[in-house]
């Protein structure tokens, strides 16, 4: 049921993307991170759950792949269920369903608009409480002339 005049709040929107993101990490960290240390336990004949080099190596090659991968693989998670009108786990487990504002509305160009919004909030503390409203030279139209 869609309730127009209804719109879903910021806490619960944040909430389902990290229970999804909780799904994306737990899903994908196991096939990332066991492929690294398969190969730097074959290159070296030792095993360890961890290890630092501060060289890159030619095997780190296929890492990197699977992590490039990975990251292809959050970002297909979410067009999935976009693509056919699906809820993720979090929206779900949030009781709300992102909808389509356009025919044909596009993944990707959401995705970047919702990364060059997200990737600006160093400014946002100081767009919203700055204390002067002058902008280029002119007063804001809340700003009295005398004060």
């Amino acid at each position: 049921m869609v309730i127009e005049e209804s719109r879903v709040g910021l806490t619960r929107r944040f909430v389902a993307f990290y229970l999804d993101f909780f799904v994306i990490v737990v899903g994908m960290l196991p096939a990332v991170s066991l492929p690294a240390l398969v190969i730097e336990y074959i290159a070296t004949g030792v095993w360890q759950w961890s290890f630092e080099r501060e060289v890159f190596r030619t095997r780190d090659w296929a890492s990197l792949f699977i992590g490039l991968a990975a990251c292809f693989g959050a970002f297909y998670y979410f067009k999935w269920h976009f693509d056919r009108g699906a809820q993720t786990l979090g929206q779900h487990l949030m009781k709300f369903k992102v909808l389509p504002t356009r025919e044909r509305p596009s993944f990707g160009t959401r995705t970047f608009v919702a990364w060059m919004v997200c990737s600006w909030w160093p400014l946002w503390p100081w767009m919203l409480f700055r204390k002067s409203r002058t902008i280029f030279g002119t007063r804001h139209p809340e700003q009295r002339r005398d004060g």
